[in-house]
């Protein structure tokens, strides 16, 4: 009986591209009439350049109050843009930043954004993401999974 043939396996090309992770850092609870504010961050990015994303909340219980960068993406003292554009009916923000100039895109862990809300009514004030584009210069899009949170207003 002849010997089986050697079996060929094909080299890795490595290990498959690590996901990035965006998430709501924002207080378990808070009282009727707070205000509060919560963070929104970035893990395990890769290249990001570009960081688009609408950011989701329940206008029953919260009411949007303003937003302002955080500095992830100024990393290296390189100059952003940021820009929000707020519908507070739907309780979606809107959220455009990038990179400025020939600046290379970014690695890491960081703070993206951090939001002010004021408590409206009791009850489970929901926090999440549609749409997250973490993209390098080229536009090349970093798979990423967002989580959502939950705020207690009191």
């Amino acid at each position: 009986m002849p010997a089986p043939a050697p079996v060929t396996v094909a080299p890795s090309s490595g290990p498959p591209p690590a996901r990035a992770t965006l998430s709501v850092v924002a207080p378990k609870a808070v009282k009727k009439n707070e205000r509060f504010t919560i963070e929104v961050q970035v893990s395990n990015a890769a290249n990001v350049f570009k960081a688009p994303f609408t950011m989701v909340y329940d206008p029953i219980f919260v009411e949007f109050v303003g937003a302002t960068e955080g500095g992830f993406l100024k990393q290296g003292g390189t100059q952003t843009t940021f820009q929000t554009t707020v519908d507070k009916n739907t309780g979606q923000i809107a959220v455009t930043m990038n990179r400025a100039g020939d600046a290379s895109g970014v690695n890491g862990s960081g703070p993206l954004m951090t939001a002010t809300f004021k408590a409206r009514n009791q009850g489970p004030a929901s926090f999440g993401f549609l749409g997250v584009n973490l993209a390098d210069k080229e536009g090349k899009v970093q798979e990423t999974i967002p989580f959502n949170t939950v705020v207690e207003v009191k």
